[in-house]
């Protein structure tokens, strides 16, 4: 081998060597490098089962949100719905007082004007009454019982009332 150029004792020494530091950076370097990459798969692994997780409960938070909002939708349509409900009701109420005060403003009216109805029918009676008292002295000359005048025009009147 030596003619080949082949050093048997260093040949020999080189794979000595070449197995000394095969065993030492299996032991110190290979070792570790390999734990270290399992340790980072396994911490990846888990930083992915994590993200999942998140994400659904993300999702399921997401669709939580959602039903509440819905639901607040329809308890607001139900709120305005009642409101409009009560406002219309309310509007009923109003307009039917006001056609009551209506109607009793009215019936006021219509016993005030009855009222001055009569007072203006007495009132013309008396007058009535004074200028037949004052018509009949002068056809007389001479006063006649007021009392008895007074009788006879109230029958007067009466009798004019019935008639009509």
């Amino acid at each position: 081998m030596e003619k080949l150029g082949i050093n048997l004792n260093f040949l020999i020494a080189q794979l000595v060597n070449f197995g000394i530091m095969l065993f030492l950076l299996k032991q110190f370097l290979y070792q570790p490098v390999l734990n270290m990459l399992e340790t980072r798969r396994e911490k990846i692994r888990e930083s992915l089962a994590e993200a999942d997780r998140v994400r659904q409960e993300a999702a399921a938070e997401r669709e939580r949100y959602q039903r509440e909002l819905e639901a607040a939708r329809r308890e607001s349509q139900e709120a305005i719905q009642k409101a409009m409900q009560a406002s219309e009701r309310l509007r009923e109420e109003i307009l039917e007082q006001a056609r009551k005060e209506a109607e009793e403003i009215r019936a006021r009216a219509r016993e005030e004007a009855e009222r001055e109805r009569a007072q203006i029918l007495e009132q013309a009676r008396e007058q009535v009454a004074e200028l037949v008292i004052l018509a009949t002295e002068k056809l007389i000359n001479h006063t006649v019982d007021e009392k008895v005048q007074r009788k006879l025009i109230q029958d007067f009147l009466n009798e004019l009332e019935v008639a009509s």
